[in-house]
């Protein structure tokens, strides 16, 4: 009788060991990443633009469903069009108070020019910006046309552009533009 007990002992662990395994393994693991609700854009001219003339651009950030603490701005602009204007990237130190690195400017390849900024609302973490709702300005850049335009400015956000958040659901180093 122990013995038949025994066998049937080994044989239950023999049968449970690999089922739990097989079971865990179907189990899907959720993670919740962060929602890719926040916009970058620039505000629009006023009116064309001639050869010559001087002009600025806000850019505008709309949170979406995060809490935006950190924004590295990649301007990227042609320059057979335009050149940087004084006083180049101005930031919005209501909005971002510390910038920690740049601005750097007229980093060109080609006639492909860049600008860079990087900004953040430093450690007072209940200055995120968040809310959904209408656009804050971070910064204005400053340029001057090179040739006519209508509306287009030729200038966008260049690759390496990124915007954190703070948000719980929100990994420390992912990118919620």
């Amino acid at each position: 009788m122990k013995k038949i007990l025994f066998i049937g002992f080994i044989a239950v662990i023999l049968i449970a060991i690999p089922l739990t395994i097989y079971l865990v393994g179907l189990q899907t693991q959720t993670k919740i990443k962060a929602e890719k609700s926040t916009n970058l854009t620039f505000s629009k001219l006023s009116g064309p633009v001639n050869i010559g003339q001087k002009f600025n651009l806000n850019i505008l950030l709309d949170p979406g469903n995060n809490q935006v603490s950190f924004v590295k701005l990649i301007l990227s602009y042609d320059s057979t069009k335009l050149k940087r204007g004084e006083p180049g990237i101005s930031p919005n130190t209501s909005v971002f108070p510390v910038t920690l690195e740049g601005p750097t400017y007229d980093q060109c390849t080609g006639t492909t020019c860049t600008e860079s900024i990087t900004l953040s609302i430093g450690t007072e973490v209940t200055k995120a910006i968040q809310g959904a709702g209408s656009p804050v300005t971070i910064a204005s850049v400053n340029f001057e046309a090179l040739a006519a335009t209508e509306t287009d400015t030729s200038i966008s956000f260049g690759n390496g552009t990124q915007v954190l958040s703070l948000a719980t659901s929100d990994e420390p180093s992912e990118n919620v533009l």
